[in-house]
């Protein structure tokens, strides 16, 4: 007998793992602060907030 476990519970543990899940968490969260970063300053300066969306 293997130890593999059944499709579905491998499905599930990949929600369970807590690095994974953070790391998603911290990309998410950090791209939105850029977005509205770039957001803010091309209210100010169209060609400023253009770089930096760009880059």
């Amino acid at each position: 007998m293997t130890n593999q476990k059944p499709i579905g519970n491998r499905f599930f543990d990949f929600y369970e793992n807590r690095e994974i899940m953070t790391w998603i968490i911290t990309k998410y969260l950090i791209t939105a602060a850029i977005i509205v970063a770039a957001s803010e300053i091309a209210k100010r300066s169209d060609k400023f907030g253009a770089l930096v969306v760009a880059l």
